[in-house]
């Protein structure tokens, strides 16, 4: 790659502007660039390069790697996106270190993971979601009795009880016993991370073969250690037939009960804030997608069975924030010139657009991070050793051994995805 130098120059020339031309896209990409150790950043967005030389090789041998895994042919334009591409996922501390960083993306495209396939995954027998929520159900019935509730309250809960027995029965067994298929694909170059992994749910029903997807896990892969970028939602591809709800309506009972127990956890402040006493939001853990915890869950446990015991949680990419705000802003320019808005309008408009994104973000990175926060509470085993921005940019989890955790569900996730350990002390 002799005009490797020359490419970068330019991007780097460009970049130092905000718009990145490629053929046919246009990138809002921004940051500045210093060379040498002696030089100190100008802004929180400065790449700062200490041996350009050295540099350069790094990103020739990223490059190599884009035209064995993804069979790119490198010429100008695709060289000059595929850098652009690349920098777009870079943190506040990578760039800082920016060879660092070229390593470890270089090595998530030899860092996958095996795929596998689970059979038989009881948990998602309707009958057994229905018998778990009955043996609370009496449970509860025989405590209102040992504290003579009134007969009104005892009769409406032994009601649900037999009501549950009764749907039990009925269940339609052809949609019991899923396969969990765990499956490691490549994604877009535009996307955070060479692959995802996708995890889904299988049962063969009168000879159609019905699924459902859990959301997709980002990742990479780098000495021992796995950066977890995304936890994203399959967009839903057009209407479901009657026997696909069905199932997809089983799995999402079923996954709901990862709730039970949850919100009795949580913080007064937090209680205060969701039965309306305070206005005032408070962290918790209740936030989250049901299905987001069971993908982390499966995928967690296949990270501990790879002997991985070293997590870093990737909260917040500033170059991808910079370039949304930035399309905003020329959003906001076409806007204005179409509708003739005076500066006052135009000041207002931008203003509500910024807010508007800053909401999402933060909503974003906070239920990103609540993800961990969870499965912290439903097991024993992830312990977190900081708080994103507190110390690190990143969040840094250590993984232990897997044991039990408080969910029957998660229990055999654990024991069907891996070697299951009991932990006596539970």
């Amino acid at each position: 790659m002799d005009n490797l130098e020359i490419i970068f120059d330019e991007f780097v020339l460009e970049a130092s502007k905000g718009h990145i031309e490629t053929d046919p896209f246009i990138y809002n990409t921004q940051f500045h660039t210093i060379y040498g150790n002696n030089e100190y950043a100008t802004s929180k967005l400065c790449l700062k390069i200490r041996d350009k030389k050295e540099f350069l090789v790094l990103l020739s041998k990223y490059l190599l790697q884009l035209k064995t895994y993804r069979n790119i042919d490198l010429n100008y334009n695709t060289i000059k996106e595929a850098i652009t591409l690349l920098f777009s996922n870079i943190t506040y501390e990578e760039l800082l270190n920016p060879e660092e960083y070229i390593k470890r993306y270089t090595d998530f495209y030899d860092g996958y993971l095996e795929d596998k396939t689970i059979n038989g995954f009881s948990s998602f027998n309707a009958d057994n979601v229905f018998l778990r929520k009955n043996k609370d159900r009496k449970e509860i019935i025989e405590t209102l009795k040992k504290e003579n509730a009134d007969d009104k309250t005892v009769a409406i809960k032994e009601r649900e009880y037999y009501e549950g027995l009764t749907g039990a029965q009925n269940r339609n067994t052809d949609f019991w016993n899923s396969n969990i298929i765990i499956s490691n694909k490549m994604q877009s170059l535009r996307q955070e991370t060479p692959y995802f992994m996708e995890i889904r749910f299988e049962k063969e029903v009168n000879g159609k073969l019905l699924t459902y997807i859990l959301p997709r896990i980002s990742y990479g892969v780098s000495n021992d250690t796995c950066y977890i970028y995304a936890v994203q939602n399959e967009i839903s591809s057009g209407d479901l037939n009657s026997e696909d709800k069905k199932y997809r309506n089983m799995i999402n009972r079923a996954l709901y009960e990862l709730n039970d127990g949850v919100y009795e956890n949580e913080t007064d402040d937090y209680k205060d804030y969701k039965e309306g006493r305070t206005s005032e939001f408070a962290e918790n853990i209740s936030d989250v997608s049901p299905s987001a915890i069971m993908a982390l869950s499966i995928f967690l446990n296949v990270l501990s069975n790879s002997n991985i015991s070293k997590i870093k949680v990737v909260p917040f990419l500033p170059i991808r924030y910079n370039a949304k705000e930035k399309a905003n802003y020329k959003k906001v320019q076409f806007v204005s010139k179409k509708q003739e808005l005076d500066f006052k309008e135009k000041v207002a408009l931008f203003k509500k657009m910024k807010i508007e994104h800053n909401m999402i973000q933060d909503n974003l990175t906070n239920k990103f991070v609540r993800n961990f926060m969870r499965l912290k509470y439903h097991f024993h085993n992830i312990n977190i050793l900081n708080i994103p921005f507190e110390g690190e940019e990143m969040m840094n989890i250590k993984l232990d051994e897997f044991t039990t955790a408080n969910s029957e569900i998660l229990n055999e996730i654990i024991e069907k995805t891996g070697e299951f350990k009991h932990d006596k002390n539970l």
